[in-house]
């Protein structure tokens, strides 16, 4: 492996099937007076141990900007603890160490997270730490003593990959299972000691709610709304309506009788097309709707009483 290197580039060697002897036969591992530049090294998913892991280390070292360390899916046990807590130590710019699906135990796991605390700063993101599906019996148990003696969160809700809602320095996130702990995403709150008790809700009775009096505008809306018809039927709705249109129409046309007025122009053409009389003759004019007409009345006679 040679060749120049871009400032902030990856050292992607994943899915190599890389054994601890191919590891330490590259030419970044041999050419070690070579200073580095990546953000990244990436040696996941392959078949190294904590012999072979040492060379991978020398290369972080290497690298005065790293920021992630992918060694996930590996045979990594506990012999190369001591190694990764000194890189921890070195590398103050690290932002993540993806160390999961290996062989590290619980003492293991309890050792790098304590020296990862001792060096971590404060008022920095907080590590993001993987350590999960690792040879660890008891997960609940040791998140749980990891919470107490050192300042790890396992990212609850309001955490997010670079801000810690409790100030943490260490993030573990999915170290146990959902079903593990039995409750949702996350459970930080719980493990810090912060579980603030939620206040119980008391659904009461009112027994006033229906001794209160609206007021006058709500009284007459309650009674124009009561006053609507309410039939369950639509044939019987309909017929209110029609009732009420057919009545109201009446009404007018016999006000417009009254009043000695002639149809609205659009009525009158509806009257015109269906060959009914759009104006009354001048001698009914004045004649009320309910009086016969002036033909019909005798010879002589204007309709009128003496």
């Amino acid at each position: 492996m040679g060749g120049a290197y871009k400032h902030g580039a990856t050292l992607d060697q994943s899915k190599q099937g890389y054994t601890d002897a191919q590891v330490s036969e590259l030419e970044l591992v041999k050419d070690r007076q070579r200073s580095l530049d990546f953000d990244e090294v990436n040696f996941s998913d392959n078949s190294i141990t904590s012999t072979g892991l040492r060379a991978v280390l020398d290369i972080c070292r290497r690298c005065d900007r790293l920021k992630r360390l992918k060694l996930f899916k590996n045979k990594i046990c506990d012999r190369a603890v001591q190694a990764l807590c000194d890189l921890l130590k070195h590398c103050q710019s690290l932002e993540e160490v993806h160390l999961s699906h290996n062989r590290l135990t619980g003492d293991g796991v309890l050792e790098i997270v304590r020296a990862a605390d001792n060096a971590r700063r404060n008022n920095v993101h907080p590590l993001w730490l993987r350590l999960e599906k690792n040879d660890v019996p008891n997960g609940p148990a040791l998140l749980q003593k990891l919470m107490e003696r050192h300042s790890v969160c396992d990212k609850g809700p309001a955490c997010t990959s670079r801000s810690c809602k409790y100030q943490k320095k260490i993030h573990l996130p999915h170290f146990v299972t959902d079903a593990e702990k039995g409750k949702g995403k996350g459970n930080g709150a719980a493990y810090h000691g912060r579980k603030e008790p939620r206040p119980a809700v008391v659904l009461t009775a009112r027994p006033d709610l229906g001794k209160r009096s609206r007021s006058p505008e709500a009284d007459r809306r309650g009674a124009r709304l009561d006053s609507r018809p309410r039939e369950d039927d639509w044939g019987e709705a309909y017929s209110h309506a029609d009732t009420v249109y057919h009545q109201t129409h009446g009404q007018r046309r016999h006000h417009r009788a009254e009043r000695n007025e002639s149809p609205p122009p659009r009525q009158a053409a509806q009257l015109s097309r269906h060959g009914a009389a759009t104006e009354p003759s001048r001698g009914e004019r004045g004649r009320h709707p309910h009086e016969p007409p002036l033909a019909e009345l005798p010879a002589g006679s204007d309709g009128r009483e003496d």
